[in-house]
């Protein structure tokens, strides 16, 4: 952590400082940021760009007071990591990879959409800010992993590690500034976000993504372990639900899916596979079964959870029900196969605030698929599908065992949020920096282990 501090101690002095200057004139801060780019990027500190792209779309979702300048922040930045991307490439850096042409037929179909949008230019800069953002994170950013000696990796677990933990040193020692209503019976851990949602999503993608890289950095396993630790205890605290059960599905099938498989024991293996038949073909319709039986208000009842998964509001899917049924009425509405840009799915909701408020939902769709088909339409969401596909169809090797635990996470949190259909968030950065992790499984952890071994060498 001590090395982590000093090599990033010039992020965490302009940090504060771009915030003080956005936050008192918003065009001296923007300057100021920009400026910061450019003399990193002259010194060749790229992993810079990533931290602090990081940093930005967390502190974004804070919402806080003078952070303003910060939401707005988010674009300008995607789009100076493109134009860093683009250098490097005219540089003869790396070439245009196959794997990004998968996604083409899906942005044509977003950019298409854009012709039925009420709100183009906001549809358009949520477009091309995606566009730019598979961009950097299929070309970019294997390329500072892989020159930084999958350093940077690491350094983003410390970060990770770093701010979790004092939030949650901040939840013992004072719980106000990380408490949503604090005080009142509502009152939950929401760390540093706005509210538990977002600390339940944070620690949703951030638990995988730890824990698949203790299986990379071998020599940093306790970090990674304490990450993981640290965001499991956060995501409990803050009482999300979708966040428990992912948490839960992943360890569950990582368990049938890498502990069996990642060995050289035979009994071990053949173990494993057959106890993998047996989660499938016997546990989850079992499960599926008890539940359309006994029903999912009353199963709670019966294991005496129901106060802490708050089962009153389960039924009711905690006003994600209404939200469900008013997207699909505006995809009817608008037709299934082509949608009305990205953006319009925001502004579908925000036009029926009031009558949604009055039937208990706040928010948007809280659902990735139905957000995208309102926003590209099923031929769009189709198009997605395929590109991801392609994307894991990459995974090679012992990675490939990771698949299926991580895509149930990612398939069950995108049924509760929309967070699937929008480029300039927190979680969506680290799903595609985790697939990237998959696909260079091998790569980072061959760049690691060389890294440790330098270290070891007399000088």
């Amino acid at each position: 952590m001590q090395e982590f501090l000093k090599r990033y101690s010039e992020l965490f002095f302009f940090a504060p400082l771009w915030m003080f200057v956005g936050a008192i004139f918003a065009p001296a801060g923007y300057l100021l940021v920009f400026g910061t780019l450019i003399y990193w990027y002259t010194r060749q500190k790229y992993e810079f760009f990533i931290i602090a792209f990081i940093l930005f779309l967390i502190l974004a979702d804070a919402r806080s007071s003078g952070l303003g300048f910060v939401q707005s922040l988010r674009i300008p930045l995607l789009f100076f990591l493109m134009f860093f991307a683009l250098e490097a490439m005219y540089r003869g850096v790396f070439g245009v990879k196959k794997l990004f042409f998968y996604s083409l037929p899906f942005f044509a179909t977003a950019f298409f959409c854009l012709l039925f949008s009420p709100v183009f230019a906001m549809g358009f800069a949520k477009t091309a800010s995606y566009f730019f953002l598979i961009f950097i994170v299929l070309h970019y950013w294997p390329y500072i992993i892989i020159k930084t000696r999958s350093r940077i990796l690491v350094d983003v677990a410390y970060f990770i590690t770093f701010f979790a933990t004092g939030a949650l040193i901040t939840y013992v020692v004072y719980p106000a500034p990380v408490t949503w209503h604090p005080g009142t019976p509502m009152a939950s851990y929401k760390g540093m976000f706005s509210n538990p949602n977002g600390l339940g999503l944070y620690s949703t993608l951030m638990v995988p993504f730890t824990f698949i890289m203790s299986h990379i950095f071998v020599k940093k396993k306790k970090l990674l372990y304490f990450a993981t630790t640290i965001l499991t205890i956060s995501a409990f605290l803050a009482d999300s639900r979708t966040a428990m059960g992912c948490l839960l599905f992943f360890f569950i099938f990582y368990f049938f899916y890498v502990y069996f498989r990642n060995t050289e024991s035979v009994i071990r293996r053949r173990i494993g596979k057959w106890a993998t038949r047996i989660l499938w073909f016997v546990f989850i319709p079992m499960g599926v079964a008890i539940l359309v039986f006994i029903g999912v208000s009353d199963l709670v009842i019966m294991l005496g959870l129901g106060e802490v998964l708050e089962v009153q509001t389960i039924d009711s899917g905690a006003g994600r029900f209404v939200a469900w049924q008013h997207a699909i009425e505006g995809i009817e509405k608008n037709g299934w196969w082509i949608g009305r840009g990205f953006h319009y799915d925001v502004q579908y909701f925000r036009d029926m605030k009031d009558i949604l408020a009055m039937l208990g939902h706040s928010g948007g769709t809280h659902n990735s698929y139905l957000s995208l088909i309102l926003d590209v339409g099923l031929l769009g969401l189709i198009c997605f599908l395929f590109f991801l596909g392609m994307m894991l169809k990459q995974i090679k090797g012992e990675a490939k065992n990771f698949i299926v635990p991580y895509l149930v996470v990612i398939l069950f949190s995108s049924n509760f949020e929309a967070w699937l259909a929008s480029s300039i968030n927190y979680v969506t950065i680290f799903f595609y920096l985790t697939i990237i992790l998959l696909i260079y499984f091998d790569e980072f952890k061959a760049a690691h282990l060389e890294e440790y071994k330098d270290k070891l060498k007399p000088s």
